[in-house]
């Protein structure tokens, strides 16, 4: 909700207002993701050995598997030496998704929130943007930070793998801005993104695909060398 007087205004006419930029609104929400992950590692221990030791023996006693011995039990992996390799993946895998899942969770909660006050005629500012949205280029360098710490080993590479997949997670989103403005004026937008939003949500996967799209756009401003090719809008 915050805002500022726009530049150029004044000479009588009514003042312009620069609202917070909703770029700058995903990116909190992810360093607010990352920072909430963090604050959770110190419950499992002070230091790497210890953080996976403890996040280990909670996902054997979740997955009822007993070292060295056979799993049994509903929610038991058939083999041990599969289930340790399943609970070793996860180990390493959990953070970077919980510092995701934090991110998915508070952008989805702010844009439910903002479209409930809309609807309710409170909003004071009017809506963003958002297929126009653009985040600080300083990011991207601690993106690129980040992933290169997170393969360091210890606490750091755990913390650097937080702060990585909450930043890329937040480019996922810039992913998603940049399909909608590049598929404006497409017969099959709908359909498009439509396709693209399923994907996400069925499998996952694609949404590296996103990700990807907003570092590129992050990297070349691709909305602005597509609307080029493309020429002003014609008049009939």
């Amino acid at each position: 909700m915050l805002a500022r007087p726009a530049a150029g205004g004044g000479n009588g006419a009514a003042q312009a207002v620069e609202w917070y930029p909703p770029g700058r609104l995903v990116m909190w929400a992810a360093i607010l993701a990352v920072v909430v992950v963090l604050v959770a590692i110190p419950n499992f221990g002070t230091d790497a050995d210890s953080v996976r030791a403890s996040m280990h023996h909670a996902l054997a006693r979740l997955l009822q598997v007993e070292t060295g011995e056979p799993a049994s039990g509903p929610l038991s992996v058939p083999g041990v030496s599969n289930a340790a390799r399943l609970i070793d993946f996860l180990v390493a895998a959990l953070p970077p998704a919980a510092a995701v899942l934090a991110t998915i969770t508070n952008v989805f909660n702010l844009w439910l929130a903002a479209r409930i006050v809309k609807f309710s005629g409170r909003l004071s500012r009017p809506w963003p943007q958002i297929a126009a949205m653009t985040f600080p280029r300083p990011l991207m360098a601690a993106l690129a930070i980040a992933i290169g710490l997170s393969f360091v080993g210890g606490l750091a590479g755990i913390v650097a793998g937080v702060v990585a997949a909450g930043l890329l997670m937040a480019y996922g989103v810039l992913g998603f801005a940049v399909l909608h403005a590049i598929t404006q004026g497409m017969n099959a937008r709908g359909f498009l993104l439509g396709g693209a939003y399923a994907a996400v949500v069925v499998f996952g996967w694609p949404i590296l695909a996103l990700c990807l799209l907003g570092l590129i756009e992050a990297a070349i401003d691709l909305r602005a060398r597509v609307a080029r090719t493309r020429g002003p809008p014609s008049h009939s």
